[in-house]
């Protein structure tokens, strides 16, 4: 069995070792075992030259990725691309922690063959890197509230003459308030630049600084849990479907190269995750560290 290795952090959690027996057991015949001269075995005696892919993260947020405190990488996206490595005989996975711009120019200086964040999809990505046709995660955006606002939000419209906070670059829905703003030049939404983190973003929402935020359902439960203070303070409006994919593109995808070498890896990728899913592995592991299932299938 091959192992999955880390660059600057250390060794497999045990839930990784746990599940690379589980996925041996449901008769993958792609699954196979690393010899130390660059080749691997499959299941069915094949031999098979084994190509290293280093993936660039900026390992979060919580609890899609994260270091515990011995500076292991664990979470939702490490445990997918373990089920991954084990799945795929002819790769083995490697991850680098770098900072989340630096994912993208280490693909384009070939440092890194694959990057793993939960990206989404924006056009001026798509035409510099490849995203494969299978995302691994569904991220449920959801309208976060002081908890005695005073706001009856129960759609988009009622954003209309609200403040928000938008960070560096805009942050992930910056498209949203522009076009929303363009439609409603009335009423538009107003935003606040910050460079402030996260949490003290959620801080100032509860303190009455701004009117709402935007934020996936996990790191919403997430910050609820690690910070006691918010406790009580903030809650969150959940969107129709159709209106939640106007705030961003929903799905979080691993992004490649786009080279011939990139497609051949995101095409074997793409079939991983399709066995995955049809295995169940890819619900469980949403199940386990999201609480319910963020596949999106």
């Amino acid at each position: 069995m091959k192992q999955l290795s880390l660059n600057k952090v250390a060794a497999l959690p045990v839930l990784a070792l746990a599940l690379s027996g589980l996925l041996v057991g449901c008769g993958n015949d792609s699954s196979a075992s690393a010899s130390g001269d660059g080749k691997a075995t499959t299941s069915k005696g094949e031999e098979v030259e084994v190509t290293n892919i280093l993936i660039g993260t900026g390992a979060g947020p919580k609890p899609y990725l994260w270091q515990d405190d011995d500076g292991n990488l664990t979470g939702y996206d490490y445990e997918v691309v373990q089920a991954i490595d084990e799945y795929l005989p002819e790769y083995t996975f490697e991850y680098e922690v770098t900072e989340f711009a630096s994912i993208f120019t280490g693909i384009d200086s070939g440092r890194y063959q694959m990057g793993d964040n939960n990206i989404t999809k924006k056009p001026e990505r798509e035409e510099k890197y490849l995203f494969g046709k299978e995302p691994y995660v569904y991220n449920w955006t959801v309208v976060v509230l002081p908890t005695d606002s005073p706001h009856n939000i129960e759609s988009l419209e009622d954003l209309g003459g609200l403040k928000t906070f938008t960070g560096d670059g805009g942050g992930f829905a910056q498209l949203f308030y522009e076009s929303f703003n363009a439609a409603h030049p009335d009423n538009p939404i107003e935003t606040v630049y910050t460079g402030a983190e996260q949490i003290k973003q959620l801080t100032d929402l509860a303190d009455g600084v701004v009117d709402f935020s935007f934020l996936e359902i996990p790191m919403f439960d997430n910050f609820i849990a690690e910070y006691s203070d918010l406790d009580g303070k903030l809650k969150y409006v959940q969107l129709s479907q159709e209106e939640t994919q106007q705030i961003q593109d929903p799905y979080g995808w691993f992004i490649f190269a786009k080279n011939e070498d990139g497609q051949k890896l995101a095409d074997r990728v793409d079939e991983a995750l399709v066995y995955l899913a049809e295995q169940g592995t890819l619900v469980e592991l949403s199940e386990e560290f999201f609480g319910f299932d963020m596949t999106g299938r």
